[in-house]
């Protein structure tokens, strides 16, 4: 312990060369050394910051422990080891519905959404899928797209009322 507390003192006095003095030019350059002040041009001030079109859409995220529901303005992302067995829109009520193939058991689920076009969630099992139920606010053409490690439900505006 003694050793250490000798240690501690000449560590922090240790420099490069201990065997070399400081000079008095060299103290004086080292206090005579300033940083000038870096001015921008304002051109490449405003190209630095994103643009409203760069700017990521908003999403509304709702995690469950077998689904991952990623709620953007023109769909639905779902993260899922499942395999989606069907997809489809009722006219009355107006629901996007989606049906994934899973053995789990597991009570209802309900969340309130109201983002861009959905209004609510549902989510209950079956006895060889479980169901996810999404309110729309209009109608829309569900188009399914897989991805490597999700499914993206594209919700096509539709002229049906």
């Amino acid at each position: 312990m003694k050793k250490l507390l000798l240690l501690v003192p000449l560590l922090l006095l240790a420099r490069e060369n201990p065997f070399i003095l400081p000079t008095p030019s060299s103290i004086a350059a080292i206090q005579s050394f300033s940083v000038a002040p870096v001015v921008a041009s304002q051109a490449a001030q405003q190209s630095s910051l994103p643009s409203k079109k760069e700017i990521k859409q908003p999403q509304k995220k709702i995690v469950y422990p077998f689904v991952t529901l990623i709620f953007k303005e023109n769909g639905i992302e779902l993260l899922t080891k499942n395999r989606i067995k069907r997809i489809f829109v009722l006219d009355k009520p107006l629901k996007l519905v989606i049906d994934v193939s899973s053995k789990k058991s597991f009570s209802s689920k309900r969340a309130h959404i109201d983002f861009a076009n959905f209004t609510k969630l549902t989510i209950g099992s079956h006895k060889r899928y479980y169901r996810i139920a999404v309110g729309l606010k209009r109608m829309c053409k569900a188009k399914l797209t897989k991805k490597p490690f999700s499914y993206f439900v594209f919700c096509e505006p539709s002229l049906k009322p």
